[in-house]
């Protein structure tokens, strides 16, 4: 299994939606504070 991240946010309906999808490598980056980021290759060392 690849490491993966999925972020989610909620939105205008009060339902959560898929905002960021990230496999392997990458950054997701929060929708709801700016400049907040996660790399994956520090979450799955």
């Amino acid at each position: 299994m690849q490491d993966a991240m999925i972020a989610y946010a909620l939105n205008g309906e009060g339902l959560y939606e898929q905002a960021d999808v990230k496999a392997g490598t990458g950054v997701v980056q929060s929708v709801c504070f700016p400049g907040l980021q996660v790399a994956l290759e520090d979450v799955f060392r």
